[in-house]
């Protein structure tokens, strides 16, 4: 663990793991334990806190499974048997547990609960159904409410939600709705060679907002398809402060991806050039997690994926 604004590292020993692209929020992140369920980890105190999880069952989806965190509330899916007081019929009811008190409650899924405030009261009404409609359209990606997973098109903190909007022009923009009623656009410039430039890993917190135009690893072979001046080998990494409005883009460098089909004895079967990652941001700190590796079992059809990735930090 780093501690961005102070540059002290530390580690925790715990039989749980850290999932890529993991949520966090205020120095927690969230753990996967296997069978133990899930647990919350606090950079501070390195404690590691387990969650409430579902009960033994072999049929249906039993909750709560979690899927973010917030400054006050981790927040998840409360599943079968969950009782909120629901405003439609089949509405789902969303959990949160409390991590001050340790306590969990149950709340309409539509009422999409604010998980960075005191008794995570609902969303404005401005934007508390576009939230909730671009959660259920991006579910596949474990998007949820106001949290979402950095591989999503949305992100929302302190009353904004910023999301990708198809522009009229070359490439995709960003929209930047408030709660208050204004909306604004920003501009995702074109990059050259690139027919459609899409901002990826949107992420709105500490008074900033950040995203890229870089690439899945997964997405490789249509590197290997294109050549030496493949779309994949381009990409950028901004910064965006919302309070004055300034911007800083960093272009990312093209490097190796070393591509293991098994069975093999680790060794790359091949390797691509391009820029493959994503990127993340603390208040004083960017970060750019380079793939530098991906790994497939490959029969008559290549299933699963492992990823190994290297980590770089800038201050802004």
């Amino acid at each position: 663990m780093l501690d961005s604004r102070t540059g002290r590292k530390s580690q925790v020993d715990t039989s749980c793991y850290l999932e890529d692209r993991a949520p966090a929020s205020a120095g927690r992140f969230l753990l996967t334990c296997g069978e133990a369920g899930q647990a919350l980890v606090d950079v501070r105190s390195a404690l590691v806190v387990p969650l409430p999880k579902p009960p033994p069952h072999e049929y249906g989806e039993y909750g709560p499974i979690w899927a973010g965190v917030g400054s006050h509330y981790v927040i998840g899916k409360a599943g079968q048997g969950a009782r909120c007081h629901r405003t439609r019929r089949h509405e789902s009811c969303t959990a949160l547990y409390d991590i001050a008190k340790h306590a969990l409650r149950e709340v309409p899924e539509t009422s999409v609960p604010d998980p960075d405030l005191p008794d995570a009261p609902p969303l404005c009404r401005a934007l508390r159904r576009r939230v909730f409609m671009r959660s259920e359209f991006e579910e596949l990606e474990g998007a949820l409410g106001p949290l979402s997973p950095l591989a999503s098109g949305f992100s929302y903190s302190d009353g904004v939600l910023a999301l990708k909007k198809l522009g009229e022009r070359r490439g995709k923009n960003i929209l930047i709705d408030r709660c208050d009623g204004r909306a604004s656009i920003l501009p995702v410039p074109p990059e050259r060679h690139v027919l459609e430039t899409e901002a990826r890993s949107l992420q709105l917190s500490a008074g900033a907002l950040s995203w890229d135009t870089a690439h899945e690893a997964e997405a490789h072979e249509a590197e290997e398809l294109e050549g030496p001046n493949g779309l994949l080998r381009h990409g950028t990494l901004t910064a965006y402060s919302m309070k004055t409005g300034r911007r800083r883009t960093w272009k990312l460098p093209v490097l190796p991806l070393e591509v293991i089909e098994a069975p093999t004895s680790g060794r790359p079967n091949h390797v691509v050039r391009g820029i493959f990652g994503y990127s993340a941001h603390t208040a004083h700190t960017i970060f750019w997690i380079r793939a530098e590796s991906v790994s497939a079992v490959c029969g008559p059809v290549c299933t699963g994926n492992g990823q190994v990735s290297a980590v770089y930090a800038a201050r802004f």
